[in-house]
């Protein structure tokens, strides 16, 4: 069984990983004390739903079978939360099943840069990890080789 080589193009650094973050392409965060967030919200579901290529009819038919204490979400309750002259917001519980239907992380990765952070997901977190522990593993590469020089 012969192994087959790499392609080096494929590799993913922690850079890349950080340079791909989508934080570039969220809202901004709002102008001195303001903490009204609903137009970027709004904005946020919009674009997330169209990524998603699904309907508002399916959007809401995955997000009531992922909400088992509420009775149904509906296409209307949908547009309401994204009428861009409505009062009507997504309420906090139910946005983790929003982002799940529209697999999405994007109102979560928002509420983070709105706190100056950075929303990091399992792979880049596995990413970042190896690249700890390369760096850790050359560090001691270069510890090792400076004892030996030393004891000869």
């Amino acid at each position: 069984m012969s192994k087959q080589k790499r392609d080096n193009s494929e590799k993913v650094t922690v850079d890349d990983l950080i340079d791909s973050t989508s934080l570039s392409i969220l809202p901004e965060i709002p102008i001195g004390n303001s903490c009204n967030v609903t137009t970027q919200l709004k904005g946020i579901l919009i674009d997330s739903i169209r990524a998603s290529e699904k309907s508002r009819d399916e959007i809401a038919e995955i997000m009531t079978a992922r909400l088992s204490n509420v009775q149904s979400i509906s296409k209307a309750q949908i547009d309401s939360w994204t009428r861009s002259d409505g009062e009507r917001h997504i309420p906090l519980e139910y946005i983790y099943a929003f982002e799940v239907a529209c697999n999405s992380s994007a109102i979560t990765e928002y509420f983070c840069k709105l706190h100056g952070g950075m929303f990091i997901d399992q792979q880049s977190s596995e990413v970042m990890k190896l690249g700890e522990l390369q760096i850790l593993k050359a560090q001691l590469t270069i510890k090792e080789q400076e004892l030996k020089q030393g004891l000869m």
